[in-house]
């Protein structure tokens, strides 16, 4: 029950973070950018200036040695798939790369499928909008 209360609280704030990021993704994308990553990293129970200097693989080797829920997968990916285009945006290309590679590496590792088709702004603001509830 607790570990079921602390997994909705994590998700609760993540989405919350990538809704704030949905809407002001136009006006700031690098401070939007910035708060995903705190996000996830409160998520994923890793600072978060440590978690996304990372290779991709020593990522998900921190993942996995850590207190990582695989329900969090769906949420953690495609928030950091956010952080990377709102990345590409700000024109920081080298770090929006490595986070896509990052992100291709926990979905390699626990069979989370997303693919561009999921990425859409339609998509996301259905899936952490519906989430919200």
């Amino acid at each position: 029950m607790l570990q079921n209360d602390y997994l909705m609280r994590m998700i609760f704030e993540l989405v919350a973070v990538v809704q704030r990021a949905l809407r002001d993704r136009r006006n700031d994308p690098e401070a939007a950018a910035q708060s995903l990553a705190i996000a996830i990293g409160n998520a994923v129970d890793i600072d978060p200036d440590l978690f996304f200097s990372l290779a991709p693989d020593s990522m998900v080797s921190m993942l996995q040695l850590g207190t990582f829920n695989e329900q969090l997968c769906g949420y953690v990916v495609r928030s950091m798939l956010l952080k990377a285009a709102l990345l590409q945006r700000a024109g920081q290309l080298v770090r929006a790369r490595l986070i896509e590679s990052q992100a291709q590496a926990i979905m390699a590792a626990y069979g989370c499928e997303i693919d561009e088709s999921d990425m859409t702004e339609d998509a996301l603001e259905d899936y952490f909008g519906s989430s919200a509830i």
